[in-house]
């Protein structure tokens, strides 16, 4: 039976897979960027790395068109640099939450390997780990993460994607290279790489027992002198070979000695292959078929029929290979393929003789030009301010320092002074630099190119992680744009992640995943294996935290609020009920009516929902900050207060809960009780501070919590990504302006005004950033109030003006403050405990602004009785606060 003619990308089906690993010898971008990646995405691939040969990658470099990664930037390209050798292998990985497929095969991504060529693969969908082809898919998943061991930056990201998003990987059988896998169908495979012993030898040792009678070898490149042909001639004596070779672009074994010629025939591509309309297509595929006695057994895969491929016994192979060998009793592989060597089209040795080997070309169809530069960089990353250059291997001493040359399609853009080699290379850029940069040459002092790689930009690549919430999460964006917002609860505050644990912690139990490193003195003192390390678990922490679903909608809510809490203006579900209920002239009024109270049930149905949505989302969130403050309430002195820092995602949570309580806040509906209509509220205007679902009690709770967590700081990264610090900057920024306009606006009473207050200090002491003046909040806020304007449902008319009435008070208390902070903790000016006096701030560094309520002395020492929103309420007449015992009178304070 002919099996038909298929490319493997055409088995991905949509939406099954979400990751892949792609391996090739040769790559061309136009090709990849324009048909593949529109293939992969179409199936609904996002995480996507493809490994190459590196000095083939550095010679694709030299004459780049400068449209690389210009049509597709989501995919990382890593390449692979060898001792001796080239990166040969053809292997695909794709990864589902559910589901796998392997494909491995002889096409290069490129346009002739996976179109324009004759090739040969082989594919395996595996369904489930305890599927009967987990086994093989085991053995090509251990084989990957052997040669990406060591890869680096954005994609030892992606590996770390695939693990965390494929949790079946875990549960896949144990691992045996080389082993014949019994499948479906009598049927049996073993996944072949070039080892210790060779892929050759390895498939012989299979065929150990047999007895074999006919081998074929297909390939387009054979060694000069056909020393694999030669070898299986000497170890089956009693078997014939036929050698298929490509006679129009192939390497011929010209000087072949053919020391039995009845025993060998050659055989032309074009003559011998499957029959198709037209030119026969060029061969690329490489086969080794055996006839034997126990069945057929047929090599295929990236491993062409010479040394450097397959190994010939001694003679040790020297490429990174990958071919899968199948056994069946009673198979015809070659009959399948279409493929037909035969007496009829043979040809004798001397006709191959004749032929000329193609000049420039090497055994395994390099150019001899794509010779390593002797710097080999395997990554090149560029970022806002940093270029960051990892290199295969530490530079030999005599190259000690390099000038860097960097391109953009428009040609040079910069070119640094002369500076130290290291390994790796991290230089600080220059701001006018283009996007658009691609490509980055190392260069000796007198001018010669030593390193080359093209530039890739890992920001770019953070949209693209494979969490299944994520295609959740834009369907509710999507639907709350085209709603004008409606349902924002039922749609978005769900997938919230309010409990993950951001605490960093050390990556595979290096060294230096725990060594302090403020300074770029003390990454100097690591190995090079640490620093890359150390700078990999940083960047997966990071990339980890920018892309969780909390992150993402703080972060969605920051870029359209322009165009949020639009309370006015129809929505699609109004515009269809109107729609609907228009009838014809002779509709009779009855059934108008009963229409239109059924749309009302069904509209408070959706508003109750929403209510339960927002109600589920407070509640989480209100006892998420209350067991990260249990210790406060614990504590007896602040010193005895032990808050974990904040992270990304904390900001990214508490700037939901604000947009949150910004668009329910004032926001109602009517229900029936008894048939009695009844307002019901989202978050009513006023409320009292201990009813959390309130304008007041929000402010008095959750921007209180905050706030009281805040004091334990941020989450710190050794070697922060300048997009996470910018995504950080951005959620403190949106963070203060909310909860300024929040707290601005709440309907305060008098006895209430020192909570007010106080919630105003933290805010300006915690979030206020360093570049604004205080003279300045004013300003930022009221251009944060006209992109608002006429869009929230509660009054906001007061807000600029009590800030600025209450400004001249609070500023000048701010500013000695910070001022004050800025001395070394001995020079800073204090007042001893005994002098500090009821209704005084005071300034903890576990508390943060604080009012003394009540003071009285003990025989341990004095007790002070603070005041804040977010303290635990212990006192009915003092409300949140902390009981700061055993204080001695002559212990300095820091006051406002």
């Amino acid at each position: 039976m002919r099996i038909p003619r298929q490319n493997y990308l055409e088995a991905l089906g949509k939406g099954h897979y979400h990751s892949c690993i792609l391996t090739c010898y040769t790559f061309d971008f136009q090709f990849f960027e324009l048909r593949v990646m529109r293939q992969l995405r179409a199936a609904g691939i996002q995480n996507i790395l493809v490994l190459t040969d590196g000095p083939l990658l550095e010679y694709v470099s030299a004459s780049a068109s400068g449209r690389e990664f210009q049509e597709s930037s989501g995919f990382t390209i890593y390449p692979i640099y060898r001792p001796q050798g080239v990166f040969h292998p053809k292997l695909a990985l794709f990864f589902g939450a559910k589901e796998g497929l392997l494909a491995l095969g002889s096409g290069n991504l490129t346009a002739s390997g996976l179109g324009g060529n004759d090739e040969a693969w082989g594919c395996f969908h595996v369904a489930n780990p305890t599927a009967p082809n987990a086994a093989l898919f085991a053995d090509a998943w251990h084989y990957t993460q052997q040669l990406t061991a060591t890869v680096q930056g954005m994609a030892a990201t992606k590996l770390a994607w695939i693990r965390q998003f494929t949790p079946w990987l875990a549960q896949l059988p144990p691992v045996a290279p080389g082993t014949l896998r019994t499948l479906d169908h009598d049927v049996s495979v073993a996944l072949l790489t070039n080892t210790d012993s060779g892929i050759l030898s390895q498939t012989l040792d299979h065929l150990a027992s047999a007895t074999v009678e006919r081998i074929v070898t297909v390939s387009p490149y054979y060694d000069q002198a056909g020393q694999v042909l030669s070898y299986l001639l000497r170890q089956f004596p009693r078997a014939t070979v036929q050698c298929v070779v490509e006679d129009r672009l192939g390497l011929l074994p010209t000087d072949f000695p053919a020391p039995q010629p009845e025993r060998l025939t050659f055989h032309y591509w074009s003559e011998c292959g499957p029959d198709e309309a037209g030119t026969p297509s060029r061969l690329h595929a490489k086969l080794l078929h055996f006839t034997t006695d126990e069945g057929e057994f047929l090599l295929l895969g990236s491993a062409n029929v010479t040394t450097a491929g397959m190994g010939a016994g001694p003679q040790l192979a020297r490429n990174a290979e990958a071919s899968l060998l199948l056994h069946h009793p009673s198979a015809r592989y070659l009959t399948g393929l279409g493929i037909k060597p035969s007496k009829q089209n043979a040809v004798k040795l001397a006709a191959i003789q004749r032929q000329t080997r193609p000049a420039g070309l090497t055994e395994e169809g390099g150019s001899d030009e794509a010779l390593s530069l002797p710097v080999r960089i395997v990554l090149a990353e560029m970022e806002p301010r940093q270029l960051t250059i990892h290199l295969a291997y530490q530079p030999a001493p005599t190259l000690s320092a390099v000038h860097i040359r960097l391109f953009s399609p428009r040609g040079v853009e910069h070119e640094s002074p002369l500076r130290p080699l290291t390994h790796p290379l991290v230089t600080e850029l220059p701001e006018q630099l283009p996007v658009s940069i691609n490509r980055v040459e190392l260069v000796a002092p007198d001018g010669t190119v030593v390193g080359r790689q093209f530039v890739q930009h890992p920001a770019r690549q953070e949209q693209y992680c494979p969490d299944p919430t994520r295609r959740k999460l834009q369907e509710g964006f999507d639907a709350l744009l085209q709603s004008g917002f409606e349902g924002f609860a039922n749609l978005v505050l769900d997938l919230v992640e309010i409990d993950a644990d951001d605490t960093p912690t050390p990556g595979k139990g290096t060294a230096a995943a725990q060594k302090p490193s403020s300074s770029a003195t003390t990454v100097l003192h690591l190995s090079p294996e640490e620093f890359n390390q150390q700078k990999a678990d940083d960047h997966l922490r990071q990339q980890g935290l920018l892309s969780s679903s909390s992150v993402q909608i703080g972060t969605f809510l920051n870029e359209v609020s322009k165009r949020l809490y639009t309370p006015g203006g129809p929505s699609p579900a109004s515009s269809s009920e109107s729609d609907f209920a228009v009838g014809s002239e002779e509709e009779e009024d009855g059934q108008s009516i009963d229409l239109e109270l059924a749309l009302q049930r069904e509209r408070t149905k959706q508003a109750v929902r929403e209510l339960k949505s927002l109600d589920r989302f407070l509640r989480r969130y209100l006892q998420q900050q209350q067991r990260a403050l249990v210790s406060v309430e614990q504590a007896i002195v602040p010193p005895a207060i032990k808050l974990p820092p904040l992270s990304v995602r904390d900001l990214a949570v508490f700037n939901i809960a604000l947009h949150t309580a910004l668009y329910y806040t004032g926001r109602s509906f009517t229900t029936e009780h008894q048939g009695t209509p009844q307002q019901e509220w989202f978050m009513f205007k006023g409320g009292e501070l201990h009813e959390y679902d309130t304008h007041k009690g929000f402010c008095a709770q959750f921007i209180g919590n905050f706030l009281l967590q805040y004091t334990a700081g941020l989450q710190h990264y050794q070697h922060p990504l300048p997009h996470f610090e910018a995504r950080v900057a951005e959620l403190r920024q949106s963070c203060l302006l909310n909860a300024l306009l929040l707290v601005l606006t709440a309907p305060w009473r008098k006895p209430e005004y020192l909570t007010r207050d106080l919630l105003l200090a933290n805010l300006l002491h915690y979030l206020r950033p360093t570049s604004w003046n205080l003279a300045e909040v004013p300003q930022h806020l009221e251009s944060h109030l006209t992109e608002l304007a006429g869009k929230l449902l509660f009054p906001t008319a007061t807000a600029l003006p009590l800030l600025r009435q209450l400004l001249p008070t609070l500023a000048p208390r701010l500013q000695a403050h910070h001022k004050n902070l800025k001395r070394a903790p001995a020079h800073r000016h204090t007042v001893p405990a005994n002098k500090v006096k009821t209704g005084d701030w005071l300034f903890l560094g576990k508390l943060g602004i604080c009012a003394v309520m009540h003071q009285r002395p003990t025989p341990q020492g004095l007790t002070f009785t603070l005041h804040r929103p977010g303290l635990p309420e212990l006192s009915e007449e003092y409300g949140p606060c902390f009981r700061y015992q055993q204080l001695q009178p002559n212990t300095g304070l820091l006051t406002l």
